[in-house]
């Protein structure tokens, strides 16, 4: 029978990447270690977190030496642990760090549970000849499991961890977001504008540039039936003097600013009828952002990338958009505009798939059950 070994105080080396700044990689991982707390554990926490996403060459000097602080502090802190957590890498560069950390706690691998939020360029890296593969598939084979955010997940790792070893457990949206069926409707009774957003870092592969270059494609007509809201950091401040610039002459995008939370980002979901995140970032995971947009009762325009395959359907949440085509987004929101109907049926679907699959409860009771469940 199992039971749970919470109350005996289970000793946990946790290895992530915690707020600030806070994002869907930092608030998995935050929610991850409250688990832990949640079960009488006894947590050693080895902060992985960058505190801002510029990438200068004086950042990244700087994030040098942070680094070989956290593989001193992981070579004093392994000892006398029952479980160790890891939040890895997707990038290459990012990769070999994580090879690194593998062989300072080699002996340890079998007490080490890894976690993938994203995938898409791991499976490059894992999938293939070369020698990166060959070493991540050697440490990987030595260790207790890999936790996914879908079933994409299950079949990039196949040839490392045996299925019983490699547990789907997708992203959540925060309880305070989660709207009623009544309350959407409400939102799309008699539309006068069409208010859609955008939330999510202001990174070019994040498409808030296609988004931007769609809503001009437009014809005056179609464009004056949207609102859009942008919500996110730039990596540079070029980046967001450029995007200044270019929306000067749009009065229907208004720029919010790098963050938004609690109450204003509740308000900002509930009224807004479409998200919109058409995305073709090399590491996408499961957007945390489109699962709150379905608690909120959004529909979703996205494109069909990374661990988005594992969360949204076309026609069923949303609109899948080609990647990195302003005139394939333009086209779908000129759509929307002629037949706003489908809209709430999105919206409801969203609301019903968030309540269902896409809870915090959920996805901590699936992590107290790969930590502190004994078998």
């Amino acid at each position: 029978m199992n039971e749970r070994e919470g109350i005996l105080n289970k000793k946990i080396f946790f290895i992530g990447t915690l707020p600030p700044p806070i994002d869907g990689q930092s608030k998995i991982a935050s929610i991850v270690l409250e688990t832990m707390y949640e079960n009488n554990a006894d947590v050693m926490v080895l902060n992985l977190n960058r505190a801002r996403i510029s990438r200068t060459f004086t950042d990244q000097i700087r994030r040098f030496f942070g680094i070989l602080l956290i593989y001193s502090k992981v070579i004093l802190s392994q000892k006398n642990v029952d479980s160790i957590y890891f939040t890895i890498s997707e990038s290459k560069l990012g990769n070999v760090k994580d090879l690194i950390l593998y062989l300072l706690i080699y002996k340890r691998l079998k007490l080490l549970t890894i976690h993938m939020l994203g995938g898409a360029n791991m499976d490059k890296i894992l999938n293939n000849n070369s020698l990166l593969s060959m070493l991540n598939v050697f440490f990987m084979k030595k260790m207790r499991n890999v936790i996914v955010e879908g079933a994409r997940g299950q079949q990039i790792f196949a040839k490392t961890f045996t299925k019983n070893n490699i547990h789907i457990t997708p992203n959540f949206a925060d309880e305070f977001l989660f709207s009623s069926k009544e309350i959407c409707l409400e939102k799309y009774e008699n539309i006068e504008k069409i208010k859609l957003l955008y939330l999510s870092n202001m990174i070019p592969e994040k498409g808030y540039l296609t988004l931007v270059k769609a809503i001009q494609l437009l014809p005056s007509k179609i464009m004056s039936q949207f609102e859009i809201t942008f919500v996110g950091g730039f990596q540079h401040q070029k980046h967001q003097k450029e995007f200044n610039e270019c929306i000067r002459n749009m009065p229907m995008i208004k720029y919010l600013g790098p963050f938004i939370d609690g109450e204003k980002k509740k308000s900002l979901y509930l009224s807004s009828h479409i998200f919109c995140l058409p995305t073709y970032y090399p590491y996408e995971g499961q957007p945390v952002s489109i699962l709150e947009a379905y608690a909120t009762g959004c529909a979703v325009i996205t494109t069909e990338h990374g661990g988005i395959l594992d969360i949204f359907k076309d026609n069923i949440n949303g609109f899948t958009v080609k990647a990195n085509s302003p005139a394939a987004l333009s086209s779908c929101m000129r759509s929307i505009a002629t037949d706003r109907q489908k809209l709430k049926y999105f919206a409801l679907r969203n609301i019903e798939d968030a309540i269902t699959m896409y809870t915090k409860h959920r996805f901590k009771s699936q992590i107290s059950d790969i930590f502190f469940l004994t078998h």
